[in-house]
């Protein structure tokens, strides 16, 4: 009888055996199963990252998973696609090429993916470096035909590491490109990669550990900044905090500079309503014993704000914090089942807003703050400090405080002190007009009463592509009383108002930056549009628009001259108010969200921002 070849003696093995004897292991059905829900946010995050210029690293990514003895590509992502991918519509390209696959044996010898997981075991259990291959797909001997056949036309480097669980390994990562990398951009690259592994390992490990939520961990993972490298982890006691606060120190690659981030600090406020708050703290600090307290505007919540929080704390040596208000968040959602479920600007306002104040001056005693506000994110500290004398104590009751003993000074960024949008380019000017064309006023009262009822009566919140919904259902309802047909409706793209925004820049503001907001703040808005250049309080005993002359905070004006949803002089107004002689205006060539995003606007933004807060005068608490 024939005796079977060995390819390799024992003989071979040194005292340590070495990466080629590493044994892979199947994944169990239940982590196989996990990891497949999960998989989407691996490849989508790779082709999102960029270079410190913010070009894009890579064009394609696919990912290959362990499936018993075999391993096979189980998803794939390019950048040009993922703006559909945010929009939920059927990829057929990503299924095409996947099915265009074909498994290989883990044990065949031009299985160049097997051999780096077992690399990466070797290397882990003797303390070494993650590995992170780069390739040359043409000329890659180790790599087998059927890989090589699989790249897109024109694409010949790809850049995978392997992505290890609980120390076990369950597939390759693979960014694919064009063009060859400079030896800098290898670096930059290498530490993206590393950086996202690492979040992986961490964030399926825990959610397997925990509830095994699918959700969750596609949402951490694609939240994840893969240019910081996270050095230590631990969940920190906050008191009278049921859940504990966990507690990151990361080291940042763009910045040279570590820092720690904590989430979330969950803070009541009324009648069961909660808000959170995020924290950046750089390692190095400027010295001005100020806070920077950065809020959301409308339909957002406070990843909005990351880019320039990350520019504050990181580039200028600010403490920042981000909140989310009520219905912000799933820590902040409320009981559906609540009778007070729906909420307007007012409560905002009045409830959430001083809530955060309070709590930042019971934490840090001794501090001043400086609020950054977006959109609607800036109304809400402006009109608080401006009707504070007046209707604070009645409004705020226990949360009440006086805006002067606790801020030095307010950004507001892209807020219009009454809503108006730009006429020649959306529906909501028709919307308006007509309202007081076709009825003197008469009836735009009844007109508001049926929209308050539609919005209270049937749900308390609604989500981006149900608001666009609704326009257009309300939209039907005026067209018909009216001889006007040149209008048309607005876009979620003016809403964005970004110009240069990317695919993956898309993705990221459809699943990391746009939440529910509630339908009695959407009423609020319109009845804004309709009355015309002021905004009220809902029960309209606050004009807040005119309150904003009794301002005497110092307030810089943040200005997109490209915005169309808060058009320049609805926001110019408000730089105008206010009685302070530090008041200062700034202007950006950028639409609405855009610019809160485009790197070199926030760059410049808090460059200005920073070297107004200098400017201000030292204050104290007594």
């Amino acid at each position: 009888m024939k005796r079977r070849s060995v390819t390799r003696s024992l003989l071979d093995q040194s005292y340590e055996p070495g990466p080629g004897f590493l044994y892979i292991p199947p994944l169990p059905r239940s982590r196989y199963d996990f990891i497949s829900q999960v998989q989407t946010a691996f490849v989508n995050k790779v082709v999102s990252f960029t270079f410190p210029d913010f070009t894009h690293c890579f064009e394609y990514s696919v990912f290959e998973m362990v499936d018993g003895p075999f391993m096979r590509v189980t998803a794939s992502s390019s950048q040009f696609h993922l703006r559909e991918v945010a929009e939920h519509r059927n990829i057929e390209v990503f299924k095409k090429f996947i099915a265009k696959t074909r498994p290989l044996a883990i044990a065949h010898e031009k299985n160049l993916s097997a051999q780096m997981m077992r690399q990466s075991l070797y290397n882990i259990a003797n303390n070494l470096p993650p590995m992170v291959e780069f390739l040359h797909i043409a000329s890659e001997e180790r790599l087998h035909a059927a890989m090589k056949r699989l790249a897109p036309n024109g694409v010949r480097y790809a850049v995978g590491i392997p992505v290890i669980i609980d120390r076990k390994p369950v597939g390759v990562l693979w960014g694919i490109h064009r063009k060859s990398f400079s030896p800098e951009q290898r670096r930059d690259v290498r530490q993206q990669m590393i950086s996202l592994a690492r979040a992986i390992d961490f964030v399926v490990s825990e959610e397997l550990a925990e509830s095994a939520d699918a959700y969750a961990a596609r949402r951490k993972i694609e939240k994840h900044d893969p240019t910081a490298n996270l050095e230590s982890l631990v969940y920190t006691q906050v008191p009278d905090q049921e859940k504990p606060v966990k507690s990151m120190v990361l080291y940042s690659n763009r910045y040279s500079e570590k820092y720690r981030q904590d989430t979330n600090y969950i803070v009541p406020t009324v009648n069961g309503y909660r808000i959170s708050l995020k924290r950046y703290l750089p390692e190095h600090l400027n010295g001005q014993d100020r806070i920077l307290l950065m809020l959301p505007g409308f339909f957002c919540n406070r990843s909005i704000c990351d880019r320039l929080a990350k520019e504050m704390a990181l580039e200028h040596g600010y403490a920042v914090f981000t909140l989310d208000v009520r219905g912000r968040s799933r820590e902040t959602l409320p009981n559906k089942f609540l009778n007070n479920y729906h909420w307007s600007v007012d409560n905002y306002i009045w409830e959430d807003f001083p809530a955060a104040l309070q709590w930042i001056k019971e934490t840090h005693p001794g501090k001043k703050v400086v609020v950054f506000g977006h959109s609607m994110g800036g109304m809400i500290p402006l009109f608080y400090s401006a009707a504070y004398d007046k209707y604070g104590r009645k409004r705020s009751g226990d949360l009440a405080i006086k805006p002067e003993s606790i801020i030095d000074g307010i950004v507001s960024i892209t807020s219009p002190i009454y809503i108006r949008i730009a006429a020649e380019s959306t529906w909501f000017n028709m919307f308006r007009q007509s309202a007081k064309l076709l009825t003197g006023n008469i009836l735009a009262e009844p007109l508001m009463r049926l929209i308050n009822f539609t919005l209270t009566s049937t749900i308390g919140g609604i989500d981006l592509n149900k608001f666009f919904t609704f326009l257009h259902n309300i939209s039907a309802s005026i067209r018909t009383m009216s001889f006007d047909v040149s209008y048309r409706l607005p876009t979620l793209k003016e809403f964005i108002g970004y110009e240069q925004i990317t695919p993956p820049e898309w993705y990221f503001f459809m699943e990391d930056v746009f939440c529910e907001e509630s339908m009695l703040v959407i009423s609020q808005f319109i009845r804004s549009l309709i009355d015309g250049d002021n905004f009220v309080s809902i029960d309209k005993e606050i004009n807040y628009t005119l309150e904003l002359n009794e301002l005497e905070i110092p307030h810089f004006t943040v200005v997109g001259t490209v915005d169309e949803i808060a058009p320049p002089d609805t926001v110019r107004q408000g730089h105008l108010a206010g009685k302070s002689p530090k008041n200062r205006i700034a202007e950006y060539k950028q639409g609405h969200l855009g610019i809160i995003t485009h790197p070199e606007t926030v760059r410049q933004i808090a460059i200005d921002t920073d070297d107004w807060i200098r400017s201000l005068p030292a204050n104290y608490i007594s």
